[in-house]
């Protein structure tokens, strides 16, 4: 009887716990508890930031990230923002786009239903972008070193027993590759370590070089058994024959979009070398051989193809500098004194070509760079001048080439907003071919 009353006690117990349990409030859902990580992988357009959630808030995380800005110091979501994933835990974010040698500040954020939180803002600057350009010097001994200087310091890819010369750089995560040759060897360097594109038995130069991904284009041209130079170019190392045969023909800079492959050149019909650029292999003239032409440069952007080169005139013997698009020229210069474009490129509506053009006082020549036909002269036209290759950084121009100097040597360098910057001393004749930056 006692047992039963203890027994009936503790069911009695259990049965008022559950329903006080049962009347109990449950937790309230709030917003997200947020923590804004480190910066890391800073270059002059890029880094690395994140969060880490530690709590939900009881419900679910329906958006997280990281907004940045450059002059809201407590950025929020209406700024600039990335988008990274769902639910708790850490996340990384990758920013990109950024501008060079800017103060960013950046702070992670997280969604529910609640609401958005946002983690302690954390600061970086991006750095100064590297510039490369790539040329050669001539020696003590009178050979001529290729080279490239990357943020004006020197870096010889030759040893300046033998002519050498670079022609085109291009940096492709952390590698530099460099196309040239040295003595009959067309080949280029990936981190200064040489790879030979021929055999060195006949004349062949390696003009340009890009690379896609996982492969390595180069462009040039390599001297037939009769002596003529047969257009081709290279991808990994393997040759693609353009024009081959007794036709003199040159392969000058390469451009690939997507699965396509452009390549600038010229080559002779029999009276006069004429301007044309191939596609996938297949040629498409741009002049018809009235005059002789060279076409030196090539960019692609969406379905429009820019072809940078020149035109001379049989009746003057002046070349006008021009560039082409989707095979029709535009002219820059009206004939009056030879002038060459040697680069394009193309950014929105606006074309760049560098060049340059000789002047009506003296006849020397001046670097130059035109923008949708307008010309900036680089140089004032005391010295011989010339501009060999241009590319935009955010909002700078940068132009490669070289001028001579009272010495009567060139001096290789380059200009940023029409700024030079030298690259050599001017003791030994030098000259600045490609330019980059990265």
């Amino acid at each position: 009887m006692k047992n039963q009353f203890f027994v009936a006690l503790y069911l009695i117990a259990a049965i008022f716990i559950m329903q006080m349990s049962a009347c109990e409030e449950p937790s309230p859902t709030t917003i997200p508890i947020i923590s804004t990580s480190s910066i890391s992988g800073i270059t002059s357009s890029s880094a690395m930031c994140g969060g880490s959630i530690s709590s939900d808030g009881g419900a679910t995380i329906t958006a997280r990230g990281v907004c940045y800005s450059i002059t809201n110091q407590t950025p929020t979501t209406a700024d600039n923002k990335t988008t990274d994933g769902f639910g708790a835990g850490s996340f990384t974010s990758n920013l990109t786009g950024l501008t060079a040698n800017t103060l960013y500040y950046v702070r992670a954020y997280t969604t529910n239903s609640m609401g958005t939180n946002y983690g302690s803002v954390v600061n970086f600057t991006t750095s100064l972008p590297d510039i490369y350009v790539a040329g050669y010097e001539i020696n003590a001994s009178g050979y001529s070193v290729a080279k490239y200087w990357k943020n004006g310091l020197a870096v010889s890819l030759t040893d300046g027993t033998k002519n050498a010369v670079a022609l085109s750089i291009v940096v492709n995560n952390e590698d530099v590759y460099v196309a040239g040759h040295e003595k009959a060897f067309a080949k280029y360097w990936r981190n200064g370590a040489a790879i030979n594109l021929t055999d060195g038995i006949v004349e062949s130069i390696a003009n340009s070089i890009v690379v896609n991904g996982e492969d390595v284009y180069t462009v040039g041209y390599e001297r037939n058994p009769i002596g003529n130079p047969n257009a081709k170019y290279w991808k990994n190392g393997v040759s693609t024959n353009l024009l081959f045969g007794t036709t003199n023909a040159n392969a000058s800079a390469i451009f690939v979009s997507g699965a396509d492959i452009y390549v600038a050149g010229s080559g002779y019909d029999g009276s006069f070398t004429i301007a044309k650029y191939w596609k996938n292999g297949t040629v498409i003239n741009l002049t018809d051989g009235t005059n002789p032409a060279f076409a030196t440069s090539v960019f692609v952007t969406g379905q429009d193809v820019y072809i940078a080169g020149y035109e001379q005139s049989n009746s003057t013997g002046i070349s006008i500098a021009k560039y082409w698009k989707n095979g029709t020229a535009i002219s820059l210069t009206n004939g009056e004194s030879n002038a060459q474009a040697t680069s394009i490129f193309v950014r929105g509506t606006d074309v760049y070509v560098a060049g340059y053009e000789s002047n009506v006082v003296n006849y020397n020549s001046v670097a130059k760079y035109w923008k949708n036909g307008v010309a900036v002269s680089l140089t004032n036209g005391t010295y011989n001048a010339f501009a060999t290759s241009l590319v935009l950084n955010g909002t700078d121009i940068l132009v490669a080439g070289a001028e001579n100097n009272a010495s009567a040597n060139y001096v290789a360098k380059y200009w940023k907003n029409g700024v030079a910057a030298n690259l050599t001393d001017g003791t030994n004749y030098a000259i600045a071919n490609s330019i980059i930056v990265k």
